[in-house]
């Protein structure tokens, strides 16, 4: 369904060379809306970082580029309120989930043909692929982040876990999390599940085989597949390895820093925290598996706005941004994956993060659709509900299946 279609790329391409030459000479300046991707302790760097590629594709193109730095709070509301008025910037950053809502809405151009198909080619099918929404290409990704398992492994050496043998099943992380707890009186793992499900069930789900929605997004979430990793989940809470106020917790990291978990399911940037916060030995563990391996991961896009009076422009910006040598920059400074296949090695010389990006081959960018979102706030309360054993496994998935398709009208 998000294929790459490269007839309908070459034709595009041609249309732009006819008809968007005037759009490209008549640019004058460009918005570009980013985020605090360095946080507000690197504010000043990160200013220097905008600053530079602003100047550089100014020298190149004569256009001049006001980058402006949005909040992460409230930014969907902030992109809509400017939409809705017709104006917001020509260039933006958005993940899968709110790529998919925006082109729905229509807020966002169709890409085929403003970017080069070379540069295109480039980047990994399943990355780009995020960015698809039937044939019209909609974002070109800049970032890619990996969820995987960090261990405190002096705990789990307390514990008597041989920590040369890290989990790589659902069992061996059962048996572990039960382990440190049984020897230690501390928590086997954090689970926190006031947090999106892409972070807490989805993962497991897709471990076990199963899906929200199938390619032709018909609702699929009641199966046994899904009944088996609710189960699972609520395990750890049964069998108390897990905090207690884990079912309305957002963020426990706080309690693995301080050594009193044995382990945490964490994007690529925890690792950069650990180094300057842990002061017990940590690792990055193997991808489970269940019935396949798979994890969460997103996939940060630039998107250019329907609303942007340069659109040919805007692509040229982006397509200078991602140039290897430009975005390597991006990515060193920021701690992320890259999208494309010209800085595989980016992270060679790193052995924490090379690890994750191994895993890489594993992840999912969650649901593809305009309303991903709220299928999630949807399915984070029944996930409480059946985790905190208020309701049973199928119950739960029963009741997913039921408002999912309420909210889709199937």
């Amino acid at each position: 369904m998000r294929r790459t279609n490269k007839k309908l790329v070459l034709l595009g391409l041609v249309l732009v060379l006819v008809l968007g030459a005037t759009a490209f000479a008549a640019a004058k300046e460009l918005t570009i809306w980013v985020h605090p991707f360095l946080g507000p302790d690197r504010t000043d760097e990160e200013q220097v970082m905008w600053d530079n590629y602003a100047k550089g594709f100014t020298a190149e193109t004569g256009i001049k580029v006001d980058i402006q730095s949005i909040p992460w709070a409230n930014r969907e509301q902030r992109f809509l309120t400017a939409f809705s008025a017709g104006q917001g910037p020509d260039v933006f950053y958005l993940i899968p989930d709110h790529l998919a809502q925006f082109a729905d809405q229509q807020f966002l151009a169709d890409l085929n043909g403003l970017i080069s198909p070379s540069v295109l080619d480039d980047f990994y099918p399943d990355v780009i692929g995020a960015s698809y929404m039937g044939n019209a290409l909609y974002g070109i990704p800049v970032l890619q982040t990996v969820w995987g398992w960090y261990y405190n492994v002096d705990l789990l050496k307390q514990a008597g876990w041989d920590v040369n043998n890290l989990p790589t099943t659902w069992d061996e992380l059962l048996a572990m999390a039960a382990q440190v707890k049984k020897n230690t009186g501390l928590y086997g793992l954090s689970m926190t599940l006031a947090n999106y499900p892409n972070m807490t069930y989805f993962p497991h789900l897709w471990q076990a085989g199963g899906n929200v929605l199938d390619a032709n997004d018909n609702v699929v979430i009641n199966s046994p597949e899904a009944i088996e990793a609710l189960a699972f989940m609520a395990k750890f809470y049964e069998d108390g390895l897990v905090p207690r106020d884990s079912l309305i917790s957002d963020n426990q990291f706080g309690l693995f820093a301080q050594g009193m978990i044995g382990a945490t399911f964490g994007d690529n940037l925890t690792a950069t925290v650990l180094k300057d916060e842990a002061d017990f030995e940590w690792v990055i563990g193997p991808s489970i598996t269940h019935k396949t391996s798979a994890t969460y991961g997103t996939i940060g896009s630039f998107v250019v706005s329907t609303y942007s009076k340069y659109p040919g422009a805007a692509a040229q910006f982006i397509e200078y941004f991602v140039r290897p040598e430009n975005l390597e920059i991006f990515l060193k400074a920021t701690g992320y994956f890259a999208p494309r296949a010209a800085l595989a090695d980016l992270w060679a010389n790193d052995p924490d993060i090379s690890i994750m990006s191994e895993q890489a081959k594993n992840v999912v960018p969650g649901i593809i659709h305009p309303k991903s979102r709220d299928i999630s706030q949807l399915v984070m309360p029944i996930l409480q509900g059946v985790v905190g054993g208020e309701m049973t496994p199928e119950f739960g998935a029963q009741e997913m299946e039921r408002q999912i398709k309420q909210l889709m009208g199937q």
